[in-house]
């Protein structure tokens, strides 16, 4: 069974194949519990966080913002 973890299109679940942690380089055997991240397909352990859910909201927001074009 596969879990949503927020908004995007990442998704808990037992890997049917093995894989590596693209954020640790782990190496993730076949029925291991992962994070499948479907816009990438790739995978990342469980406990491995996303560089930017560790940005603090100010950098985030002056980087959305600077994006868009906005001062």
């Amino acid at each position: 069974m596969t879990q949503p973890i927020d908004d995007t299109n990442d998704r808990r679940m037992l890997l049917r194949y093995a894989g590596r942690c693209r954020l640790c380089g782990a190496t993730l055997i076949a029925g291991t519990d992962a994070i499948y991240e479907r816009k990438g397909r790739t995978v990342r352990c469980v406990e491995c966080v996303p560089a930017v859910a560790l940005l603090p909201v100010s950098t985030t927001l002056e980087n959305q913002a600077k994006t868009t074009g906005e001062n």
